[in-house]
């Protein structure tokens, strides 16, 4: 169905017109107004399969944003779309506040990469909050390759460093356990944790 959908409005001409303008100025800034329900989507969905470049779309609240995340994740795919919220740290418990952090880092490291073709839907208040330099990034960021030596001291102080938190168990990005020869962290990155176990 969004597939027939999506095929429909990429007809329109209002939607072309759009389109060629994207196309014409890749970095421009564009307003779509007087649009109801799922409209914006379906018109954002087919500019985006006519043009393939990336989009930021930004919403005047995170309610607005939301929706049409869902909208878009359907008329256009899943892993194409990626939701960029404020980390809400006044405002919100910190759970919520965790996975919002993980949603933002995910964002930014997307945005790192050269091939980089999706579709980014935010809202006013989160694209005000201050954020990290795709340089800050990957200077914070820990590489570890399978097989290459590592200290394991060194691991934990550099983990530390990066104000991850230290506990038994790990459940929620930003902390990270050491037994023994076997250092679990959960990174900003990824959701689920990893596993590093040191031989000898």
């Amino acid at each position: 169905m969004s597939a027939i959908l999506r095929e429909k409005y990429i007809q329109a001409e209002a939607v072309k017109e759009i389109s060629a303008h994207i196309l014409e100025d890749p970095f421009g800034r564009f307003s779509l107004k007087g649009m109801n329900g799922s409209m914006s989507s379906c018109v954002i969905a087919a500019a985006y399969d006519i043009s393939k470049n990336p989009f930021v779309v930004v919403f005047s609240d995170k309610e607005e944003a939301a929706y049409a995340f869902n909208d878009l994740q359907q008329l256009i795919s899943e892993d194409q779309v990626l939701f960029f919220p404020s980390s809400g740290q006044r405002f919100i418990k910190k759970q919520t506040q965790q996975i919002n952090t993980l949603d933002r880092t995910l964002v930014l490291k997307a945005l790192t990469k050269s091939a980089f073709k999706s579709v980014i839907v935010t809202y006013s208040e989160a694209i005000m909050e201050l954020t990290s330099i795709s340089s800050d990034v990957k200077e914070k960021s820990i590489e570890l390759v399978q097989g290459e030596e590592m200290i394991m001291d060194l691991l934990v102080e550099e983990l530390n460093e990066r104000k991850f938190e230290r506990s038994d168990f790990v459940y929620e990005p930003g902390q990270f356990s050491w037994r023994g020869g076997i250092i679990d962290v959960f990174s900003y990155t990824s959701e689920l944790p990893f596993r590093i176990e040191f031989n000898g």
